[in-house]
């Protein structure tokens, strides 16, 4: 069982980018898949954090957003050609439930957020009506978690997105599920 601190990996590395090697590994190569024009970035962690910070107000309320990469790193990309998101997560301490293992509801959590995320890029001013999750192994921290995510169908103002997120090794699914959104009439 690996033993994780707040700063440090299984392996006593610190962790000041956020990322273990591994993760930082398939994180690179998603780089390289944007450089190449592939992909484009939809949402990272530290952009979302500087978003914030920049802005002046909080978008959620929350405290040492200067450590949410303790809670977890996540990033996004879109693939126009396949019409899905490929990202990668990593939870960090923060989000720890069992001994070594992250919480259910930052599982949940990062569902929300990536399948808001594909549902802003298709429609840009969206809430949740539904979401599900399936969990079906636990999710160690500090491990990179592959993250699928993909529009079903859309219909007038719903939009069904389902999503899994699965170990970087041998694509063993952790937890996947289906989600449904609404479009937003503008309040202005």
């Amino acid at each position: 069982m690996r033993k994780i601190t707040d700063e440090r990996d299984s392996e006593g590395m610190e962790l000041e980018s956020g990322w273990v090697p591994e993760s930082q590994a398939i994180y690179n190569s998603l780089l390289k898949r944007k450089d190449a024009g592939e992909l484009k970035l939809m949402v990272e962690t530290s952009n979302v954090i500087k978003m914030i910070t920049r802005e002046g107000r909080l978008l959620f309320p929350t405290s040492g957003l200067e450590d949410l990469n303790k809670m977890y790193n996540s990033v996004l990309f879109y693939d126009e050609k396949e019409k899905k998101a490929y990202g990668l997560c990593q939870f960090g301490p923060y989000a720890q439930g069992p001994v070594g293992y992250a919480h259910g509801g930052a599982i949940a959590t990062m569902a929300d957020v990536i399948t808001s995320h594909v549902c802003m890029f298709i429609l840009h001013n969206c809430m949740t009506r539904y979401l599900t999750i399936n969990y079906k192994r636990g999710i160690p921290l500090n491990c990179p978690v592959l993250l699928e995510v993909w529009c079903v169908k859309t219909e007038g103002r719903k939009v069904w997105i389902d999503y899994k997120m699965m170990n970087a090794k041998d694509k063993t699914v952790y937890a996947d599920g289906e989600s449904l959104w609404l479009h937003l009439k503008s309040v202005l």
